[in-house]
């Protein structure tokens, strides 16, 4: 089920502009782990806000670039090896077309950089499939759940409210009810409990915050760690270069090193 938003939810809420990359943390330190991951896919239950999910942290897209998609910018993919097939869907970023969101505008869209004319993949194909039916529903995309006719608005809809406000207060959630079995039969302080609790996920500390990045820097992740894609690779896919990717996406959390370690020493 669609739900339409409007932009008025979000006047509150101000977003400073021009700042350094870094001065908000690393989208590594933010990036959704495996279980928090999962804990989304499964509580997301409307259409709209499962296709932002997997169109950025299954897709990789930047948010201007997702909120650009549509319906003629997916094609379905078969990998061969010569012994298995894989169907995945890709995703063709030009570089240059028209405004999605106001078709009547003539000014075109263009990505943010000349490497970001590529193409990415949604490799989950029960998650391509998902994303692909939405788009034969809405061939506009996801600005057909929104009122605002402006594409700012849109991103700051979904960055600053959706992403920022509502999924993290799903994860702090999440978090809560792990740490309560945590210190089920031990006495802590409400305040050290809420502590590290902020610490998991919140607005307070930079690193527990969620943004869009976080979820590009996800599915970064997802190509290095899960699919052992290496980063030459993930990079040309993500629309950067390797010396970005390593310093402010692929995240070197214990889980991940040691999913990468299972893949090339258990092979």
């Amino acid at each position: 089920m669609k739900e339409k938003m409007d932009d008025k939810k979000i006047k509150h809420i101000i977003i400073p502009k021009n700042k350094p990359r870094g001065s908000y943390g690393k989208s590594k330190d933010k990036a959704l782990s495996t279980d928090e991951l999962n804990y989304l896919t499964f509580e997301l239950h409307n259409d709209r806000d499962r296709v932002i999910l997997i169109g950025n942290a299954y897709g990789g897209m930047r948010i201007g670039e997702f909120i650009q998609c549509r319906l003629s910018w997916l094609e379905w993919t078969t990998l061969d090896d010569g012994n298995n097939k894989m169907h995945v869907l890709a995703i063709k970023i030009p570089h240059e077309d028209k405004n999605i969101v106001n078709l009547n505008s003539k000014v075109l869209w263009n990505p943010k950089t000349h490497d970001s004319c590529r193409t990415t993949y949604i490799i989950d194909e029960n998650f391509a499939q998902q994303f692909y039916s939405f788009y034969k529903k809405n061939p506009r995309g996801i600005c057909e759940c929104f009122k605002s006719k402006d594409h700012k608005s849109i991103e700051r809809n979904i960055s600053a409210y959706i992403i920022a406000v509502r999924w993290l207060k799903l994860l702090r959630n999440y978090h809560r009810d792990i740490l309560i079995k945590k210190y089920n039969d031990i006495d802590i302080n409400k305040d050290e409990f809420e502590d590290e609790l902020d610490k998991k996920r919140s607005r307070k500390y930079k690193n527990a915050r969620l943004s869009a990045h976080a979820l590009r820097s996800t599915y970064e992740n997802l190509l290095f760690y899960k699919y052992n894609l290496d980063i030459e690779l993930s990079a040309v896919i993500l629309g950067h270069t390797p010396e970005i990717a390593r310093k402010h996406y692929i995240s070197k959390s214990d889980k991940n090193i040691q999913m990468k370690l299972s893949q090339v020493l258990l092979k």
